[in-house]
Order: structure tokens, then sequence, then C-alpha cells
């Protein structure tokens, strides 16, 4: 039997890379169990006996990230019980940023702010101990491990008392217990350079517990600018768990006695491949399911501006529609919009079955004589804050594309590269994905039924690049800031035949107008056309590079008007 790995999920927007990450990496069968699921409530006389009942089915739990914080029982649920399971009932546990805070919270140490957040960046991990102290240091996830970058998303910290420790002092105590949390050892740390007067602030990167068989990191394992020998902790943390429960003597009880797990698989069926099963069933033939289908395409935008133009009476939509041509070079134009936009949210290659490729654009710089070489344009964008919104979106749409497709059949072909176009240079990167071929013979259980390209499509909505990351979270804050609803501007277009081969792009870069509405007297009126235009802010946002930005890419839409 395959190792089985319970991972509860804090709706968090990469939970699917680390659930791809752990399927392939560990050979396991990874299932996933909402945090707040209402097939198990805390506030019940029999939770503590249906959650070990639920748990005895697996050989390790995986707490994940998430949005939030451990302090607040509703961003964390079942994770807290985790930290509370009695004796019996225990299991080797790896809690991933939001879950290894909620460990640490839960050993008594505290959780704090950053003095600034780290979205999106990427920094040495140190792991190095001295001699003495790994020799006696027991279950050490990151032993033999060589050393590795990896990924942060976190804002909050654990704070064991690093900032009382002197400078002086630190080297030698960094690695022992906390007196605040004399269970927690430490096993990883970060140093984040603040650039002003103050100290480098220390970030526990990794611990475990002294007595149970709980670890955790801080960053994430999954991110793709992790390195990938940084993927040797995991391997490592799975071998003493397992190694753990061989000297406990617990035992995996099997799904075999007929009653169904509570955790779900790391897909779901979708509505279009139950028509390719029952035709399967029936031994029925649907010709349309047979081709697969071509969809991907991404954009950005958070902050967020709309400008309103008339337009003189002797120019038609033809017109524009040439002049933008001309103006922008992209790799998608729509007449329907008038849109002139490199961003693929979702395309799939006719000739290649079941593959599809995002392009994610994050970074963009217009051409002036100042930047008119690419050499110039790497320059100004291969800097943190612009490699960190990309980053970010390129994890989410990984996160994406991972749920439909399944585990192990996502990739980054090209990460963060430059390009050049018309009027700007931009950086992107390609995700590619593939759909599990259809497999034909007896019916396959429910979960294995395959998607298609709608539901390519459907889960790259809204498209990462105008939300950020959690994407729900985000949505919510836009909402609320925004205050009004943004039409056509950050959704998508394109199209898709019966066969599920489409090609969609944001509307971002584009133009559009309502047949009516019209500018000036009755039959003098031009056309009005409305011009949406934003950019991703984040915490190495300023007001002025975020306007810039903003203006940017207004500038190849507006400039129609000009010529």
């Amino acid at each position: 039997m395959r190792p089985q790995i319970l991972f509860l999920d804090a709706y968090d927007s990469f939970t699917n890379n680390i659930v791809s990450l752990l399927t392939t990496l560990l050979d396991a069968d990874v299932h996933v169990l909402p945090i707040d699921t209402p097939l198990l409530d805390p506030q019940s006389p029999d939770f503590a006996h249906a959650f070990g009942r639920e748990l005895a089915h697996y050989h390790a739990v995986v707490c994940g990230p998430g949005p939030g914080s451990p302090d607040h029982e509703a961003d964390v649920g079942l994770i807290r019980a985790i930290w509370a399971l009695g004796h019996d009932d225990l299991l080797p546990v790896l809690g991933v940023c939001l879950g290894f805070q909620s460990l640490v919270l839960s050993a008594g140490a505290r959780v704090r702010r950053l003095r600034r957040g780290l979205h999106g960046m990427v920094r040495p991990i140190d792991h190095h101990k001295p001699a003495a102290v790994a020799r006696k240091l027991k279950g050490d996830m990151f032993h033999a491990v060589p050393p590795f970058s990896a990924t942060l998303y976190h804002s909050l910290c654990a704070d064991v008392g690093q900032d009382a420790v002197p400078a002086a002092a630190w080297p030698a105590r960094r690695w022992d217990a906390p007196s605040v949390a004399p269970d927690l050892l430490p096993l990883a740390w970060a140093s984040e350079d603040r650039g002003d007067r103050e100290a480098s602030e220390r970030i526990l990167m990794a611990a475990r517990h002294r007595a149970k068989p709980f670890w955790g990191v801080q960053y994430h394992p999954e991110s793709v600018c992790t390195h990938a020998a940084g993927h040797a902790v995991l391997r490592n943390w799975f071998r003493e768990a397992m190694r753990w429960n061989a000297e406990a003597q617990r035992d995996v009880v099997t799904a075999s006695d007929g009653r169904p797990l509570l955790a779900r698989h790391a897909t779901r069926p979708s509505l279009l491949s139950q028509v390719r099963r029952l035709a399967d069933e029936h031994a029925a033939s649907v010709p349309w399911t047979e081709t697969t289908s071509p969809l991907a395409t991404v954009g950005l935008d958070c902050a967020y501006t709309r400008k309103t133009l008339a337009l003189p009476p002797h120019l038609g939509v033809p017109d524009l529609v040439e002049m933008l041509r001309r103006g922008t070079a992209a790799s998608s134009e729509h007449i329907i919009l008038d849109s002139a936009n490199a961003d693929k949210l979702a395309s799939g290659a006719a000739d290649v079955r079941g593959r599809y490729s995002i392009i994610a654009l994050d970074g963009t710089v217009r051409k002036s004589a100042a930047v008119a070489t690419l050499a110039a344009a790497e320059a100004i964008l291969h800097v943190p804050k612009e490699e960190a919104e990309n980053l970010m979106i390129v994890d989410l749409v990984r996160h994406d594309l991972h749920g439909v497709c399944g585990p192990g059949r996502v990739a980054v072909p090209h990460l963060m590269r430059v390009e050049e176009y018309a009027s700007v240079f931009q950086m992107i990167t390609v995700v590619d994905a593939r759909l599990p071929e259809r497999r034909r013979g007896p019916i396959q259980p429910q979960a294995d039924a395959p998607h298609t390209g709608l539901d390519v499509l459907a889960a790259s909505l809204p498209p990462g690049s105008m939300t950020g990351a959690p994407k729900k979270r985000s949505c919510e804050l836009l909402a609320e800031l925004e205050g009004r609803e943004r039409g056509l501007y950050s959704g998508v277009i394109g199209y898709m035949d019966v066969t599920g081969r489409g090609d969609w792009s944001v509307t971002i870069r584009t133009m559009w107008r309502w047949d009516d509405e019209e500018e000036g007297e009755e039959g003098e009126g031009g056309d009005v056309w409305h011009i949406g235009a934003g950019g991703a802010v984040t915490i190495l946002s300023t007001p002025e590079g975020e306007t810039e930005e903003m203006f940017t890419k207004l500038a190849g839409p507006l400039g129609v008007f000009s010529q």
C-alpha cells in the first residue's frame, strides 16, 4: 500500500502545489480535508473520537498554509486540534507556514508581525549546525541537506525570544530550546537585513517538537523558486515520520472496511467528464469530446483606474483596430473589444492532446531613450519587487492548474524572462499543464474522471494576475476598496469550440464601448470608449511606481487617440 497523507487545507492559494509535491516526491496518496469541514465538529462531544478514527487511516498529516493568523480559531480550524491530540491518537505532522506558526503557538511561544512582510521573497535557509549540536539533535530533517534558498510568503513570524539574545551569543544560542517554549527545538533560521540602523531580523524557519512527532517549516517548499535541494527536507521528514510510526508500533488502518474517508483526492471530477464516463458505461460515442482543448492566458492589476474618451465622429471601429495593432504587438488582438494584450490565460495547442499554457505577465517598463535595449530593461525588471509579483502569480497559476490536471502535470519552462514588444518590455513566465488522457475500458472511480479544457478555464478565473494571492481574500479586499464592478476590464476574452480548443486573454490594454453611449449633442456625438489600467500593489510598491506602471499600460491603447 502506498503511504497515505492527510493534508489539512486552510484555503491557501498554493495548496494544490504542495499536494502535487508531496504526491510526486514521496510517492504517496494525499487526501485533502478542509480545516472547517462540516463533517467534523470540534464542539461535538464525539469530536475527539471521530477525529482520531479519521486520522487512523494516515501515515502522517501536513497542516498547510493559509491566510489569516494562528491566533484566530476560524483561520486554523482542525489544525489547532492536531497539536492537542491524545497519546493514543498521535501521528507524525508537518506544519507549513500557517501550520508551522500554529505549532509554535501551541508550544507556548508567540507569533508577531515582521517589520515588513516577505511575500514572494527568496532567501537562504540557514540550517548548518555545529557538529556537537548535530550529534545531540534527533529527528533533524535538515540532516545532510546542502545549502538552499526558499520562497517566503508571510508577514507573521514565530517569536521565541530570539530578539533578546545578544549578538555575540547568537551563533551558539540560536540552536537552544527557547525558555518561552522549551519543547521547541530550532532547526533553521533566516536573517533579513532591513537596511536601517536596526539589527537584522532573526526569523525562525523550522523547528520540531522535543517529545512529539511534530515538525514545521515557515517557508514554502512547493514554490517554483524554492531550490530543488530543499526537497530533501521533505524526504527526511517523511523518513523520520515512518520511523516514528514503526518505533511507536502504530498501525495504519486501511479503507477496506468500507467506511469512506472524509478527505477527498487532490482533484475533483467535472460535469463534462461525467459525460465521458457515462459514454464509456453505455458504449456510446460522443464525437465532440474526442479532441482535447487548448486554453490559457493571464494578466495583472489590482490598483485600478479607468479613463473614458470621446471618439471624433469621423473615426470608426476599424480605424481604431488598425491603429492599435500598429502601436502594440501582442499575441492576441480582439476586435470585439479592440484589445492588444499579450497576457495568455488559457490556450491549448491543437496538435497536442490535453496541453495548456498560461503566460503570466508581471513587470512592465515603457520603451524610451533611457530604456532602449533588452539589457537595460532586464536591469530594471530583475529586481525584488518585480520578481516577487511575477513569482506570486506563477505559484498561484500552478495551484489553479494542479487542481484540474493533477499532481506532477504542471511545469514552468520559462521563468521571469524579459521580452520586447512594440512599445514596452515585459517580464513573462510560461506555465504548461497536461490533462490526463482519457482511459478506456472499465469505468474508473468518480475521483479519476478526467477534466476538460472548460475546467482549465474555470479553474483559472478570476485571473491570478488580476487578484494576487490568496485569491479569495484579495477579491474581498478589492471589492471593498474599489466599491464598484470592473465590468469588462480584467475579465477574459477568447473563444472555445465544441471540442474544448480555445484561446483566451485577459482584458487589459483594452478599449471598449457600448452601442447606446454617445458624447455630445444628438446627431453630432462621437463614440465613447473606456480604457482600464492598473498595477499589482505589494509591500514593496510605492504610489509613484504604481502610477507610472498604470500609465505605461494605458499608453498603448491611449496612443490610438493621438494618431
